[in-house]
């Protein structure tokens, strides 16, 4: 059922209406006089209550009824049924003339339209595109439409121009086929879309790059551009850079080495105010040393969030040079979050990826969601999450993980301690979700919170990766001990799973149990 046939909340109006009838005419009888209105009158009335109230639910009816249309065939159905029939192979074919009185009829409803897509394959008869030219010269058949969806081998596609008007804000390309010369309704749609703020396009092949950029280029309102374009050169760099406004970009396709930039001084010495406006930028790139071509076109963009994909992740020191890259831009300062995800290594790589490739990113002391991820665990110590306590007090996510195992020689992989998660407790209070291996196997016996806290973290989850442990007992009063807020503790590690979640279910109770003890405390405190 469409969502315009609310048939309780219909019904429930219209009682509302004959109920208030109802109750000035048992008033009047109440108060000792008759009826002034026969029962014949009290019908008639009751019915023109209900054909009014219907009258008022027509117009909020109608637009909640064509605000989203897929493809024209219900529009053009509503033309006079003697102006077109319908066949096995093309849903209309219009067979008359369309007067200005039907185009006026379409246009009443035409107008109500707000979303619009065409991703049907097939073709249109003729006389339908012969019709839509015609009143094209009008204007667009559907003026108010703010969002399109389309794909460059509808039918439709090549006539969008005719369809959409100067309302339109935001459009999303799905897929690219059919032949290249489909592609020249791009540009006239960007010649009347001066709003038009948010573009999604997706894979493209390489033909289609230069029409795709005289549609964006264009566009001097354009916020958030999602592309995929399979090659990217020095020259396309050098036009999408100087989009002013831009505030969003995410390069979906891979982006290889072939054609990239290779003389990133020529094109900043342009004068171009390099994505001046840029908040968020996503991307994937093909390795490592692509990705740090990419990250040198925004030295001074206000960066605020940035995932970086890469396919192939070269050696530690290639990541470190990734990070130097990020963290020496000179407006970075704006940074909150931080994505970056390394899918593998090379054959002849250095399996083990240690903290040292990561400390880089210590200088950007905004971070509040940090995710890293590498082919396995990282290598990391104690010492590391010293200092990243220190330089990112303001976390409220981090997640360092590997999709496997920490790969060493020996027979134990060496991860950091328990007692690395006491400095992320202490310094960073906003912390409430947190995904990384450790090694929980040695547990301090003194868990004691009765030690005044300065800060208290808001951990609520903790995925613990792939993390050895021993004793769920002494986990658990550690834990609680430290983490009060923290209630959920989940294992990825087939291996440990049971023991993390004995381990869960003691932590309820030893948080209650500190509560207790906090609480007792506090009593004592007061009456001393």
């Amino acid at each position: 059922m469409h969502d315009c046939w609310l048939v309780a909340e219909l019904t429930r109006a219209i009682f509302e209406e004959l109920r208030e009838h109802d109750h000035l005419q048992s008033a009047d009888q109440a108060a000792g006089g008759s009826s002034i209105v026969p029962v014949s009158g009290a019908c008639s009335i009751c019915l023109s209550r209900v054909a009014l109230v219907c009258r008022q639910f027509l117009e909020p009816a109608l637009d909640l009824l064509w605000e989203k249309q897929s493809e024209l065939d219900n529009l053009l159905k509503c033309l006079p049924s003697n102006t077109w029939i319908s066949s096995h192979k093309f849903e209309i074919i219009i067979q008359s003339p369309i007067n200005q009185k039907a185009r006026d009829r379409l246009s009443f409803y035409a107008k109500r339209i707000r979303s619009f897509e065409t991703i049907r394959g097939g073709a249109l008869h003729e006389s339908v595109l012969e019709t839509l030219s015609i009143w094209g010269k009008q204007g667009p058949l559907l003026p108010n439409v703010r969002d399109v969806l389309c794909e460059t081998g509808s039918p439709l596609f090549p006539v969008i121009p005719l369809l959409v008007g100067s309302a339109v804000t935001e459009i999303e390309i799905q897929a690219f086929n059919g032949p290249a010369r489909r592609l020249m309704a791009l540009p006239l749609i960007a010649a009347q879309s001066p709003d038009l703020s948010v573009v999604r396009i997706g894979v493209a092949p390489n033909e289609a790059k230069e029409w795709i950029l005289r549609f964006v280029l264009p566009l001097m309102r354009l916020r958030n551009l999602y592309i995929g374009l399979r090659g990217m050169t020095e020259t396309t760099f050098r036009r999408l850079v100087g989009v002013k406004s831009l505030q969003t970009l995410q390069i979906s396709s891979i982006v290889s080495t072939v054609g990239l930039p290779l003389d990133m001084d020529n094109i900043l010495k342009d004068g171009v105010d390099t994505f001046a406006a840029l908040r968020h930028l996503d991307f994937s790139a093909a390795t490592t040393d692509v990705a740090l071509r990419l990250v040198e076109l925004v030295p001074m963009a206000p960066l605020e969030t940035l995932f970086i994909h890469t396919v192939q992740t070269s050696r530690q020191a290639n990541i470190k040079m990734l990070c130097l890259g990020i963290a020496a831009g000179q407006r970075i300062a704006h940074l909150t979050s931080i994505f970056l995800n390394f899918d593998r290594l090379p054959p002849n790589a250095m399996k083990k990826i240690t903290g040292n490739a990561i400390q880089p990113l210590f200088t950007l002391r905004n971070l509040r969601f940090v995710n890293l991820r590498f082919p396995s665990d990282p290598a990391l110590d104690d010492e590391f999450f010293e200092e990243l306590a220190q330089s990112w007090p303001s976390l409220q996510t981090l997640l360092i993980q590997g999709l496997k195992p920490l790969e060493t020689e020996s027979a134990s992989p060496s991860y950091p301690s328990i007692l690395c998660l006491i400095p992320l407790s202490r310094g960073c209070p906003d912390l409430s979700y947190m995904k990384l291996s450790l090694d929980a196997t040695v547990v301090p016996l003194h868990t004691s919170s009765r030690l005044p806290r300065t800060i208290q973290t808001v951990l609520k989850k903790w995925v613990v990766s792939h993390s050895p442990i021993s004793s769920e007992h002494a986990v658990a009063a550690f834990l609680s001990s430290i983490f009060p807020s923290l209630s959920i503790v989940t294992s990825q590690e087939n291996g440990h799973n049971s023991a993390w979640r004995n381990a869960q279910t003691l932590l309820s109770a030893f948080t209650s149990i500190r509560e207790d003890e906090r609480s007792m405390l506090a009593s004592s405190s007061a009456e001393s």
